[in-house]
């Protein structure tokens, strides 16, 4: 099956489709975006369950119960971070959502360590410094890169003045610099070895982040967004070619594939959760500065929505949250050059078990 209507059907859309990514997230509510986003999944799945595939004949069956248990458990998590707006951080049912989902990613990891070999994550691979450096970074990174890229648009369509396919088109830059810039980040991991591009990259992306933090979202296109934009798309390129490269390697060859699936995965989880998470933080960022008469959660659906007739407090309450989401995932992408740095050993030292 091609990679691009796998990417597609799977939902993968959101950095690599920046047009798409604008026009199709105002669609329909926050709250409502994750449901379109199941179902495209969903779909997804279900062909490439039915799809020619090459198949081996010693491989492994399936691990049903590992892929329940934390589908399930994601999914609770998720569901319990998206109810905060409406029902309030301690709401029993944001509560009850959360410990269930806290339990199943627990039976999860039970499950794993059971099964050995045959588990769907061998947690055998986390002895490996490296592999467990880099899904750490991975994890920092990509919920620091999937909530900014998820609620900038926003910003730039309330507080500037854009489109929807505006909104889209300002993120075209960061995807036609990684694509031509990936073989040069390459070659430079290969020159100065991984440790270097794992720790300079995210730091590079904080600072594109911090840029957008205090962009303002009012003044011409090149002197607001784009600089930071571009900080942030050298800061990933940097970092993902030795990123993929290195936690392949560090678990042998027998296991390369194992590896890159779960680094995947990871990348995929911390957008999910970002999306939630960070929604939460917005919203009790927007609820502290809101002014304005009526329930802040209206409020918010009302400047999230697109409506016409918000109080002027509503946006400027919105202005403040949406810079405090965006520090916040600053905050991430640096932890993560950070643990680049300290966890990821350079080239030449023990790497993998």
């Amino acid at each position: 099956m091609p990679k691009l209507f796998r990417d597609i059907v799977g939902g993968d859309v959101p950095a690599e489709n920046p047009l798409v990514n604008g026009s199709a997230a105002f669609v329909v509510l926050p709250g409502k975006t994750l449901v379109v986003d199941s179902h495209a999944n969903a779909i997804g799945v279900t062909i490439q369950m039915f799809a020619d595939e090459s198949r081996a004949p010693q491989a492994r069956p399936l691990d049903w119960k590992g892929a329940a248990t934390v589908a399930i458990g994601l999914a609770a998590i998720t569901s319990g971070l998206s109810a905060i707006p409406a029902s309030g951080f301690f709401d029993r049912t944001v509560l009850g959502a959360m410990g269930v989902g806290a339990a199943f990613l627990m039976t999860f990891v039970a499950i794993e360590a059971r099964s050995g070999n045959r588990a769907m994550m061998p947690l055998s691979l986390f002895g490996s410094r490296n592999f467990s450096g880099t899904n750490t970074l991975t994890l920092l990174l990509y919920f620091a890169l999937g909530g900014a890229l998820y609620f900038l648009p926003f910003g730039l369509i309330r507080l500037g003045g854009y489109s929807a396919t505006q909104a889209g088109a300002a993120l075209l830059p960061f995807a036609l610099i990684m694509g031509f810039g990936a073989s040069f980040a390459g070659a430079l991991a290969d020159r100065f070895g991984p440790r270097l591009s794992l720790t300079a990259g995210p730091l590079i992306a904080a600072c594109g982040l911090a840029l957008l933090a205090f962009a303002d979202f009012g003044k011409s296109y090149w002197l607001g967004v784009f600089p930071a934009i571009g900080v942030l798309a050298i800061g990933m390129t940097v970092t993902v070619p030795p990123l993929t490269s290195t936690v392949m390697a560090a678990v042998g060859e027998a296991h390369a594939g194992i590896a890159s699936g779960v680094n995947n995965a990871v990348a995929r989880v911390a957008g999910l959760l970002a999306v939630a998470a960070l929604g939460a933080v917005l919203f009790a960022s927007f609820s502290h500065h809101f002014a304005g008469p009526g329930s802040a959660n209206a409020a918010l659906n009302a400047v999230l929505g697109g409506q016409a007739d918000v109080a002027e407090e509503a946006i400027a309450a919105f202005d403040r949250a949406l810079r405090t989401v965006m520090l916040v995932t600053a905050l991430c992408a640096a932890l993560g050059g950070v643990a680049g740095w300290w966890l990821i050993r350079p080239v030449g030292e023990v790497t993998a078990r």
